[in-house]
């Protein structure tokens, strides 16, 4: 439905906007339907906030190689995925069908999303898939550097999320959410006293790798 609904250049609506539109109201689904599960509560805590502090060792395993073969989908296909992102005309040029490599992009993010979400639930996986992203931006538009800068903002939040929930013995989940949005409003004052360059966006984006 994503791939579908993409318009060529700007439409009225941003897509962005119509995949988190539709990402809230499948969560808020998501919960009415926990609500009718004799364990309505707890399914719906669980939903929301996740079970991370209780991760046993065999899952992260299970996830490693998840993550690593999507990892893997993404690299060799990046050239393709970062021209229809960035330089769809260009694509467009080059006779690529622009909704195929979007289906394959979506098929990969909602993997990533159905993995994710009974471990860190949907708080922090709509988080970890914004925030970080939006921090990277605020300072460049280099790809290499987009990546290393979400990379470590979102490293930094969790374990200062995971750190003070230890500390405070506060709610692991909730917390990482409050420090990534710490996080981002330090990014943003640092931007506004002119750290950072958002020159436009670098060849790297346009070029084989």
């Amino acid at each position: 439905m994503f791939a579908l609904t993409r318009t060529a250049g700007k439409g009225r609506v941003p897509h962005e906007a119509i995949i988190g539109i539709v990402y809230v109201v499948a969560s808020a689904a998501a919960i009415l339907a926990a609500s009718k599960e004799p364990r309505g509560a707890e399914a719906i805590r669980d939903v929301l906030q996740g079970s991370i502090i209780w991760v046993t060792w065999p899952t992260i395993a299970k996830k490693t190689v998840a993550y690593a073969a999507l990892g893997l989908f993404h690299y060799l296909l990046r050239h393709r995925f970062l021209t229809v992102s960035f330089r769809p005309e260009v694509a467009e040029r080059e006779g690529w069908k622009i909704k195929w490599w979007d289906f394959w992009f979506y098929i990969s993010f909602g993997v990533a999303v159905t993995i994710s979400v009974p471990l860190a639930g949907v708080l922090m996986v709509f988080t970890m898939l914004v925030v970080p992203a939006t921090i990277a931006f605020l300072f460049t538009r280099d790809i290499r550097k987009l990546v290393l800068i979400s990379w470590g903002s979102g490293a930094l939040a969790s374990l200062l999320g995971l750190w003070v929930s230890y500390v405070a013995d506060l709610p692991t989940g909730p917390l990482i959410v409050c420090m990534y949005g710490l996080l981002l409003i330090v990014a943003g004052g640092l931007r506004k006293l002119g750290v950072g360059n958002v020159a436009g966006v670098t060849a790297a984006a346009s070029t084989p790798h």
